[in-house]
Parts: C-alpha cells; structure tokens; sequence
C-alpha cells in the first residue's frame, strides 16, 4: 500500500524536508496529485538507504528507524511537537535575518539616492556657474561676488558628497560584514539541525 511522504515522515519521526530530499536524490516515490506517494517496494529501499546513512551515524539514531513499531505513538508525537518547535524557532530566526537584510538593502538604497542627488545638484551648479561666467563678463565685480558664493555652495556640495560617499563604503562594508556573520549564523545552525537530526 503505498504511502505519502507525510505518513513516513510522522512514521519514521524524520522531517517530510530530510525524506523529500532522500526520496529525490534516490530516484523513488512517485507524484499523484499535489502530494508525492511512496510504493512498499521504494519504502523498504528508503529505510534501507536511511539505514545504510544512520549507520555512519549516533547509534541512537540506528535503533531509531530499527524499532519503528515498537515506539509508542505518544513518544512519536512528542517529538514531532519537538521538531515542529525547532522548526519554527528557526523560522523566526530566518525572518528576523531576512528582515535585517532588508532593512540594510533600504538603507544603502537611500544612501544610493542621496549621492545621486547630491551629484545631480553639483553638476547643476557647475552648469550655472558656467553660465554666469559667460553672462558676466561685463560685470567683472559683481561676477566675483556671486561666484565666491557658488563656489562656497559648490564646496559645501563636494562635502555633503564625500560625506554621503564615505557613507556609502561604509555601510557597504558593515553589509558585507553583516552577510558574513549572517552566513555564519546560518551555517551554525545548518549543523545544529544536522546534529539534532542525526
């Protein structure tokens, strides 16, 4: 009678993820409908290979898929509720690095606009300082005055820009500071599941 990967997942106390992946990468179960099914014959080959794994594996984790019938359902439930536990603490833990992630993209997507505008507003003002020089020849005195202040503004400008420039490699550092520890949190508890599990 065959059997879907839900059923052996609560069966054999493994997640439906770990048995999809081995299903998958063994060529078994088949698709009926939106669920996968399990025939007797690819199940016997699945606990054959989950043995052949756990036996490079815990001892405890051997007698596990050996003693399939004999643990009681209660026990089973226990830690699927375990499991499901574990499952969700993760998913809050992936939100939450998800959500910081975003945040920091947003930020260094402002930063972008900032220095964007900022270079947009200094090649405006060269374009009218430009432009006044070619008008004012005449007023050479007052040409002066007004080009002091433009190159003040102009300054001011040049400043704001390495400002937002400086900025900008720094959160692009801290970013790529924050992916790696971002990683590293993702790895640590990639072998946590991997340790809890087996």
């Amino acid at each position: 009678m065959s059997k879907t990967v839900s059923e052996l997942s609560e069966e054999l106390g493994l997640s439906k993820q770990y048995l999809n992946r081995i299903l998958a990468q063994n060529n078994l179960g088949r698709k009926k409908g939106n669920k996968k099914v399990v025939s007797d014959t690819d199940e016997k080959a699945l606990i054959s290979i989950l043995e052949g794994n756990i036996g490079n594996k815990k001892s405890e984790t051997r007698k596990l898929v050996s003693d399939m019938s004999s643990i009681p359902s209660e026990t089973r439930e226990e830690e699927n509720i375990r499991n499901q536990k574990s499952e969700t603490e993760l998913e809050t833990s992936f939100r939450y690095v998800r959500e910081q992630l975003e945040i920091k993209g947003k930020e260094v997507e402002r930063l972008h606009q900032l220095l964007d505008q900022s270079q947009q507003l200094l090649l405006n003002e060269q374009k009218k300082n430009q432009l006044l020089l070619e008008s004012k020849n005449d007023e050479f005195d007052g040409w002066l005055k007004e080009k002091k202040g433009f190159q003040d503004r102009v300054n001011r400008l040049a400043s704001d820009n390495d400002y937002y420039i400086r900025r900008y490699y720094e959160n692009k550092s801290s970013l790529k500071s924050y992916k790696l520890a971002l990683l590293t949190v993702l790895i640590i508890l990639a072998l946590l599941v991997i340790i809890y599990f087996f």
